[in-house]
């Protein structure tokens, strides 16, 4: 299970006025610690075989556990109480250099603190654990 985020920064990566999550197997090498409202966040892979993507979700506004701690005792994304609504935004990175967008247009809007995640398997795990179970996640605040 997670035990610690990973490292925090409030200096990130910016491509043309996005945020970049810097992607590698398995963690993002830098989470803000916090964003403008408004601001724009995309995904850049680093990995030569893994997919990976940003999901992040709002928190409830009375969630007051580290995200650590939220996803050490979660098994199923969708029903943790401790996140608000749907993910704000989902954006993917395939190691060939594809980018796909499903969710939103990677603006963060509303504040409040959000966790980033990639939920995406493990290649060849057997039991399709995902990439956050071993470390890949963050949190950060918009404000």
């Amino acid at each position: 299970p997670p035990t610690a985020a990973p490292q925090t920064s409030t200096t990130l990566l910016l491509v043309d006025g996005s945020f970049v999550f810097d992607a590698i197997d398995y963690e993002y090498e830098l989470v803000p610690d916090e964003v403008a409202s408004g601001s724009k966040l995309t995904i850049e892979n680093h990995s030569d075989v893994e997919p990976h993507e940003i999901v992040v979700i709002r928190l409830s506004e009375d969630e007051t556990r580290p995200a650590a701690e939220i996803l050490r005792h979660t098994e199923d994304l969708e029903t943790e109480p401790a996140f608000s609504a749907e993910p704000t935004l989902v954006a993917l990175h395939l190691p060939n250099g594809d980018h796909v967008m499903p969710v939103g247009d990677g603006t963060v809007n509303e504040p409040g603190r959000y966790v980033v995640i990639c939920g995406l398997p493990v290649i060849g795990s057997p039991d399709a654990e995902p990439h956050w179970k071993r470390g890949m996640f963050g949190e950060f605040t918009v404000v």
